[in-house]
């Protein structure tokens, strides 16, 4: 969940992750991140802006990937 508790990210087997709205469950964002399955991600605690989301993203295709949603 985002800092604010208004998105929530999650990721998946196929690398891409997905951003929800919260409490509407409104899908507001679909990144294809990564090679192989995500194994990790997490919102920046602090974001930078109020208009963005700093999300940090790992797989097991062995990157690690930092994301500004804006």
């Amino acid at each position: 969940f985002s800092s604010d508790g208004t998105k929530l990210a999650v990721g998946s087997f196929s690398g891409e992750f997905k951003i929800w709205q919260i409490p509407d469950l409104i899908l507001s964002c679909k990144v294809k991140a990564h090679k192989d399955r995500l194994c990790s991600i997490s919102f920046h605690p602090n974001p930078t802006s109020s208009s963005s989301l700093n999300i940090a993203t790992c797989s097991v295709d062995t990157t690690i990937k930092l994301w500004s949603l804006d």
